[in-house]
């Protein structure tokens, strides 16, 4: 059946449509409201498939109240209800929104076919929007953002190692986002004829076909998008351009590592900022991570990649340098995702060669893994299987000592095993702050069952004051006040309870609390005598 909604003030406006819409076959008689702040509490409580609005509404400016319930509900059908029916008012009313617009008053002639029409557009957007909501959701790809925090830190390098390492599992784009300067095509042995500013000019309405026409296909399932070879044409690429192009990419490819050079320009900063994760590239140098904390605080400085985690790969380390991997994380503030050994020896023929893709060299390629496991989905990290536990060993015959159980490394200083000594001391920090936690909870406990307990008696101390002033009131002396006050108190309170008249018209009754906490020993109530004459 078709919901109908009229909004109109008129009753001879509602009773005539009602008449008509109870002529149609599959029709309800309409909901009528007088107010658009009516109709969206309707139009929230059901579901309506028709709304019906009367040009007379709102003091002759029912256009108006047409347009808010079109902005507010699109796919909601509206016809707009008018005495007159020229062509300026259509012009006007489907200007505003309206479905269509139809005549007053009402005749079954020239409403039926129009909401019957309108009927079967609300069923097909409805069967539309359900069909889509059962359709499985594309995952958009994840990306990665490799920046180096000066020039020659080997950026480039470790951005093609990353995703040659993601290709492993499947699709990958290799953005080089370095336009003035990027050596991407060449270490991989390339001749660039197209570029990704190429796709500038089609960036608003770019598509898997575009990008396939400026990608070159490398070994292993690794596409390259290079950056141009003429330094001027980087000129081309805008930062709205560069979003549209990185957004593209996310939608054509599950995987995409994008090199951003060693400068924050327009291109690298859409970068960093559409990044699910970011990787910067320091060696273990003053001037290197004086670079990196200068970047990190032009980011945060600029509101780009904000809330977007970022970690350090340390490249072309050493145990001979002065500054080690701990302390530049500590230096650069950051998280070291990698630590990459000095191999240029090792590098230089494969660079020269254009074959960096074969490169064999152990610390790059778990560099390299490293930063792919970035690209994983959160949710796939999450749900893998943790490993099944191993059985328990064999017990050991008597008076031999099991090979294979695991010997602790003894402490020269204290000489006792280390790996015993790091889990018993372990244990015994957890068993420390268990036993301090549960102190202070009961304490907290404690505390608030006696102020509960004070509140109470400070209720019946208040009850007693009052009895007591009652009978000064009429006339009663001290001790009579006080077996009155006595009377309405607890026994058990009774010992600590003490009666006293401040001057003429005030009685205290005091009552000290069974236990003694510091600052609340006791509770006091006054109450006022009332002189009777």
């Amino acid at each position: 059946m078709t919901q109908v909604l009229l909004i109109s003030s008129e009753a001879s406006t509602a009773s005539a449509v009602a008449a008509v819409l109870s002529e149609l076959d599959g029709f309800t008689a309409p909901v009528t409201v007088a107010s658009l702040g009516q109709a969206r509490l309707e139009i929230e409580r059901q579901d309506l498939d028709l709304v019906l609005v009367d040009e007379s509404e709102d003091h002759g400016k029912g256009l108006g109240l047409l347009r808010e319930l079109v902005a507010m509900n699109p796919l909601l059908p509206v016809c707009f209800l008018a005495p007159r029916v020229d062509t300026e008012l259509v012009l006007r009313a489907m200007d505003a929104g309206a479905r269509a617009v139809l005549p007053l008053p009402p005749s079954i002639e020239s409403y039926a076919e129009r909401l019957r029409s309108l009927s079967a557009w609300t069923r097909q957007v409805r069967d539309q929007r359900s069909a889509d909501s059962n359709v499985r959701v594309q995952r958009t790809g994840r990306i990665v953002a490799v920046i180096g925090a000066k020039g020659g830190v080997g950026t480039s390098m470790i951005a093609l190692m990353a995703a040659r390492a993601a290709s492993g599992r499947g699709p990958t784009a290799l953005l080089d986002f370095d336009l003035s300067s990027g050596d991407q095509a060449s270490y991989c042995g390339l001749r660039v004829r197209h570029s990704v500013v190429d796709l500038v000019s089609v960036a608003a309405e770019l598509g898997g076909r575009e990008i396939t026409e400026v990608a070159y296909p490398l070994r292993g399932g690794v596409e390259l998008l290079p950056a141009p070879p003429a330094v001027e044409t980087a000129e081309a690429m805008t930062e709205t351009a560069a979003r549209q192009i990185l957004q593209a990419l996310r939608y054509q490819y599950p995987q995409v590592v994008i090199d951003c050079g060693s400068a924050v320009t327009v291109t690298s900063a859409a970068a960093l900022d559409l990044a699910d994760e970011i990787v910067i590239v320091a060696t273990p140098e003053v001037p290197a991570l004086s670079s990196v904390r200068r970047l990190t605080a032009t980011m945060d400085r600029l509101t780009i990649g904000r809330g977007t985690p970022v970690r350090m790969v340390l490249n072309r380390s050493s145990r001979h340098r002065e500054i080690q991997a701990a302390t530049a994380a500590k230096l650069a503030g950051l998280e070291m995702l990698a630590e990459i050994p000095d191999c240029g020896q090792r590098l230089e023929p494969t660079i020269n060669a254009g074959t960096v893709l074969d490169l064999d060299v152990a610390p790059f390629t778990q560099a390299g893994r490293r930063i792919a496991d970035l690209l994983l989905v959160p949710e796939e990290t999450l749900g893998t299987p943790a490993p099944a536990p191993a059985p328990p060993p064999a017990p050991a015959p008597p008076g031999r000592r099991r090979a294979d159980k695991p010997k602790g490394r003894r402490s020269k200083r204290t000489g006792r095993t280390g790996l015993r000594g790091r889990h018993s001391g372990e244990e015994g920090q957890a068993s420390v702050e268990f036993a301090g936690v549960l102190v202070v909870a009961l304490f907290l406990f404690a505390l608030v069952l006696h102020l509960l307990f004070a509140a109470s008696i400070a209720f019946m101390a208040q009850s007693s004051a009052q009895e007591a002033a009652r009978q000064y009131a009429r006339g009663a002396s001290y001790s009579t006040a006080v077996a009155a006050a006595s009377a309405a108190m607890p026994g058990g309170l009774q010992g600590g309870m003490h009666v006293r008249r401040s001057g003429s018209d005030t009685v205290t009754v005091t009552v000290d609390l069974p236990l003694k906490v510091p600052g609340l020993n006791s509770v006091s109530a006054d109450a006022t005598i009332d002189w009777e004459e």
